[in-house]
């Protein structure tokens, strides 16, 4: 799946029930510091109607691998319920891949006989999408591949990976506000989701 997605991996997506919890969890075995973006309203089209889920979730690293830990705070149906109802529990939901083109990469998976069916879009505030979640066709239980294109946050990303690096330990839980531009702090309060 690598050399399909150009070897750009951008995360491995985690979705639970206790976004504290989760993230307890992490730091109890030396991964952090985590960054919080409490409900975030995002706009989506899961299996091809509108729905719009509000999810908290929580970034760190460890050895220079982002993670995201993610909940669901409203009842819509999306990819991330539709993960619990399978694994009550929560688990790993997706591993997330940058591309410059969706509707490329895409055609390029295609091309290479690769069957995956659309499960969830996310709009940007332009009203296209930023990101998608695909499934592959055929599993009873699918690991679902995200597709991210770049966006205002890689920035914040890529110092969460070199805060992972050599974390003392200090100041576990965070804020994603911290580590964001202001005009992405601006948007978010405007309830955009970027």
């Amino acid at each position: 799946m690598g050399v399909l997605f150009d070897n750009r991996m951008a995360h491995f997506g985690y979705v639970g029930t206790d976004l504290d919890k989760m993230v307890d969890r992490m730091v109890q075995s030396g991964i952090g510091p985590w960054f919080y973006i409490r409900d975030l309203q995002i706009e989506s089209r899961f299996r091809g109607e509108r729905r719009d889920p509000n999810i908290s979730l929580a970034f760190g690293a460890t050895a220079g691998h982002l993670m995201e830990l993610l909940v669901q705070n409203n009842d819509v149906p999306s990819a991330y319920r539709e993960f619990l109802s399978r694994h009550p529990d929560g688990g790993l939901h997706h591993v997330c891949y940058m591309a410059d083109d969706l509707d490329a990469k895409v055609e390029d998976l295609k091309r290479e006989g690769e069957k995956y069916t659309l499960v969830q879009e996310f709009m940007a505030t332009n009203g296209k999408p930023n990101e998608i979640y695909l499934e592959p066709q055929g599993s009873e239980d699918p690991l679902l591949m995200q597709i991210l294109l770049p966006t205002p946050w890689d920035h914040a990303f890529q110092t969460i990976r070199e805060l992972g690096l050599d974390w003392d330990r200090t100041e576990p839980k965070r804020e994603m506000s911290d580590i964001i531009p202001d005009d992405i702090k601006r948007a978010l309060a405007a309830g955009y989701a970027i």
